[in-house]
């Protein structure tokens, strides 16, 4: 059972911020993990409430065999991804899960898609973060690692709203296939100087993001060859015969992640030799991101944690080392969650502290610790 919080002196507080501004100091390197806390942030159409509510009233679902058992579990379940553990669905059933899974986000993430373009600051909130993080990246390895199990293209929207390059790992036109050493390749530019009076051209890298996608996304699809390709276009309609690949919640993304390990190629050395990791909005479903998160936090990697519900699993976390931090929204007197109030557990403290400021939104956290 969580720890209840008290109330943070302003001492406290202060020395809270110089701790977390000391670490964002000592590591210009961050592992940003991101999980669907900022897509909700957008929308509750984009949280796992809203997915279950249509799974359960999908028609192309409740006419298939063994769907009533699982249509049971979402009934009763506390949330979507407790509902789908524990279940061995058909193949079948697995397919049109991820299908229409992928057409429902795929729906809002295009209702959304032009506002964030426009104006990314005002609706997502990591924008400044994200471009806080690149900014100081160091300048002979400028490359930002985002791992995230989303499906939606809100990371890719910011990044070219803010003119910030990245790569997915697929390269090519319209459609685009995965090759991660030639995506890498296009990440230079050329820039002259003068040696010994004569000019030299110097192929330089430029900052950009490296966006690692390990549950799949709503613009990546499987062609009728069994090949796949990577393309924007179809995110709203694709053509018959293409199947739209990403991983549902629950145990059945298991089996489709075990098909798809190219999704975890690059994630899993990121992740792997991370010196520190920013993690906003994410549960820590994935126990494979979870075990190798802890292990890196056991060997000196910090970790800072932001994300709206509190739970166990989190606090537990912070069991590890002195430098995991985890950021949570804090519960009034009458014990219901309160996104104005900021829980903060570390093992400097004997129990969890409690500040009256948003401090665990990713928007709020930069201002308030990093500056911008």
């Amino acid at each position: 059972m969580m720890k209840a919080s008290t109330n943070a002196s302003d001492e406290q507080f202060d020395a809270i911020v110089a701790a977390m501004q000391q670490l964002l100091r000592e590591h210009q390197r961050w592992l940003l993990l991101i999980g669907t806390g900022p897509s909700i942030a957008i929308s509750h159409d984009m949280g796992m409430a809203a997915l279950r509510t249509h799974l359960l009233a999908d028609p192309s679902l409740s006419s298939l065999d063994g769907w009533d058992a699982i249509a049971d579990k979402l009934n009763t379940a506390v949330d979507l991804e407790q509902a789908l553990t524990g279940i061995t669905p058909t193949a079948g059933i697995i397919a049109a899960i991820s299908q229409s899974t992928g057409n429902f986000i795929a729906e809002r993430d295009l209702s959304h898609r032009d506002a964030m373009l426009q104006d990314p600051a005002s609706h997502w909130p990591c924008t400044n973060l994200l471009r806080q993080l690149v900014n100081r990246l160091p300048r002979n390895a400028p490359r930002q690692a985002i791992v995230t199990p989303n499906y939606d293209m809100f990371i890719e929207y910011a990044c070219s709203a803010m003119g910030i390059r990245y790569t997915t790992g697929y390269v090519g036109g319209v459609l685009r296939q995965s090759d991660w050493n030639s995506s890498r390749d296009g990440l230079f530019r050329s820039e002259q100087i003068t040696d010994r009076g004569r000019r030299k051209s110097l192929r330089v890298p430029v900052s950009a993001v490296e966006l690692m996608k390990v549950h799949g996304s709503i613009n990546l699809f499987r062609t009728p060859a069994g090949t796949f390709v990577e393309s924007d276009v179809w995110v709203a309609d694709a053509p018959t015969g293409y199947e739209r690949v990403l991983a549902p919640p629950g145990d059945a993304k298991n089996a489709v992640v075990a098909n798809h390990r190219d999704w975890f190629s690059e994630a899993d050395p990121a992740l792997q030799s991370a010196s520190a990791f920013l993690v906003i909005g994410y549960g820590f479903n994935d126990p494979h991101i979870h075990s190798i998160v802890e292990r890196r936090a056991a060997t000196g990697a910090p970790v800072i944690v932001l994300t709206r519900d509190p739970t166990d699993k989190l606090d537990a976390l912070t069991a590890i080392a002195e430098h995991v931090w985890v950021l949570t929204a804090d519960c009034d007197s009458g014990g219901t969650l309160d996104p104005d109030k900021t829980r903060i557990v570390n093992q400097g403290y004997a129990d969890p502290l409690s500040i009256n400021k948003k401090l665990w939104s990713a928007d709020v956290f930069t201002s308030q610790i990093i500056g911008g």
